[in-house]
């Protein structure tokens, strides 16, 4: 029943599971803390729309000319 091979087999089991998931974990915590490379500045994209736009195509639009 609790040969010592199968004790071997099931600490080696339990052992590889275990750093998968702690490998896992680290890459993620690490993967966090240095951001993501194709972050996007959303307020950068809507400002430059802005930019170019010319009131006196919507004249009512954006308060006063």
């Amino acid at each position: 029943m609790n040969n010592p091979s199968d004790l071997f087999l099931k600490f080696i089991l339990i052992f590889g599971i275990l750093a998968v998931f702690f490998g896992r974990t680290l890459k993620m915590s690490v993967a966090a803390q240095n951001g993501n490379f194709n972050d996007v500045n959303i307020s950068a994209i809507l400002n430059s729309f802005q930019m170019g736009y010319d009131k006196r195509v919507r004249p009512n639009y954006g308060g006063k000319q």
